[in-house]
């Protein structure tokens, strides 16, 4: 296989590049609302749909195709905020946006995931805000649904005016335009992030990695990627010439919006954990149901920091929370087995657990659980329930579960997918 020389890589991303910016720049010429000013604070918008920003997203006409879609509300400052500097706290939005204040442009980010948090100045009594937002995609766009949208005062404690029940919000679409061009990275190539970026790093010598990765490969091909994470990690340590490295990782958080298959793949990658020294920070309940790229940083940061001080650093601590080990059928029920629960199993609340059953059709069946031991669940299971095989029993697998079991120190278990051992004893 013959490969583009670093000449012929320049000149195709140059050429996606000019692509993408022609297109752009045809959507401003052509957008009405450019050429009409709809931006200036005294535009007449009488004639705009009234929208509330929980309404404006892909499933509305008016945000289900690419294009440019204009929206405006006049803001009432009551004068208590009157004076005070502010920013406009926009949360994110699908796929570009500018926003203007009283006719002034006050930013703009250039794709959906950044949160808008946009500087606007000393408030008077009333402030115009607009908002053009470019959609790139036939899958529509518009504001995230469930986001929380203010103006926040920068001098005052939590003060803030809610722009969803503020004003009222008008729509209008400036410009319907066939999809934006596709723009391919060769650096997002197989091997390339790797011999750019990792193999360069060969002769250093190395504490430990911390690793945050997988929301793409969840909708694309989450089966296998346990296996493609035990690789990775082997293929690491043989580089770095550390048979131990330690390597930490952060399971996939809590996500509604284009959750996909993440419960099986936060599944897949609690498998690279039969590697020794590797442990998995549990992120669930630390994300935004409808962030793909959760704010909540720190927190994640301060688990992976007390994961690293104990494998990498030697503390006294568990390294994470209580881990499966196996499950089994007994007369009594199906037995969970936990491996690292320290002094004990913790529930904060009701232990819900699915079986999944083949001889049903693999619909999953709801069951309670309670701590029995230490390291053990019990589910209560008549003992001549006849079952097919196989036969799994799921924890927390949803697309935003809620974790209510853990260990002492509070670290959640993962959500996991177990086979059931079917061994009953004699009688």
């Amino acid at each position: 296989m013959d490969f583009p020389s670093k000449d012929g890589v320049t000149a195709f991303q140059q050429s996606e590049h000019d692509a993408v910016q022609k297109y752009r720049r045809s959507l401003d010429q052509a957008d009405r609302g450019l050429a009409g000013n709809w931006y200036e604070r005294d535009y007449d918008d009488s004639d705009w749909k009234p929208l509330a920003l929980s309404q404006a997203w892909y499933l509305h006409d008016a945000f289900a195709g690419p294009g440019v879609v204009w929206m405006r509300c006049k803001v009432e400052v009551p004068p208590l905020y009157q004076g005070h500097p502010a920013v406009l706290d926009l949360g994110t939005l699908v796929d570009s946006d500018q926003c203007y204040v009283d006719g002034q442009l006050v930013g703009e980010t250039g794709y959906r995931y950044p949160p808008r948090l946009y500087p606007v100045g000393h408030l008077g009594a009333q402030m115009q805000i607009t908002v053009r937002l470019r959609i790139d995609t036939d899958q529509g766009g518009g504001w995230t649904p469930g986001k929380r949208h203010c103006l926040r005062i920068v001098d005052m404690d939590q003060a803030q005016i809610d722009l969803d029940a503020s004003g009222s919000w008008r729509c209008r679409r400036g410009l319907w335009a066939p999809p934006a061009p596709i723009e391919h990275y060769p650096t997002r190539m197989p091997a390339a992030c790797f011999n750019a970026m990792v193999a360069p790093l060969a002769g250093l010598q190395m504490s430990g990695v911390l690793w945050y990765q997988g929301e793409s490969n969840a909708s694309r091909s989450s089966e296998g990627y346990g296996r493609k994470l035990i690789g990775l990690i082997q293929d690491w340590r043989r580089l770095f010439h550390r048979p131990d490295l330690p390597f930490i990782y952060v399971q996939l958080p809590n996500l509604k919006i284009e959750g996909q298959q993440w419960p099986r793949l936060r599944d897949e990658q609690r498998k690279a954990l039969v590697l020794d020294h590797t442990a998995m920070v549990v992120s669930c309940g630390l994300g935004e149901d409808n962030d793909l790229h959760p704010l909540n940083k720190k927190a994640v940061g301060e688990r992976l920091a007390y994961a690293a001080q104990s494998i990498v650093y030697g503390a006294d601590h568990p390294a994470m929370g209580p881990r499966i080990s196996h499950a089994e059928r007994r007369e009594e029920g199906i037995v969970l087995h936990f491996a690292e629960a320290g002094s004990g199993l913790v529930a904060n609340g009701p232990l819900k657990f699915d079986l999944v059953d083949s001889s049903s059709g693999g619909v999953p069946e709801s069951l309670r659980g309670i701590i029995a031991s230490s390291d053990t669940i019990l589910v209560p299971l008549d003992s001549d329930r006849a079952l097919g095989n196989p036969v799994f029993v799921r924890y927390a697998w949803a697309h935003s579960p809620r974790l209510p079991l853990a260990g002492e120190d509070g670290l959640p278990v993962s959500p996991f997918e177990v086979p059931l051992d079917q061994i009953l004893p004699s009688r």
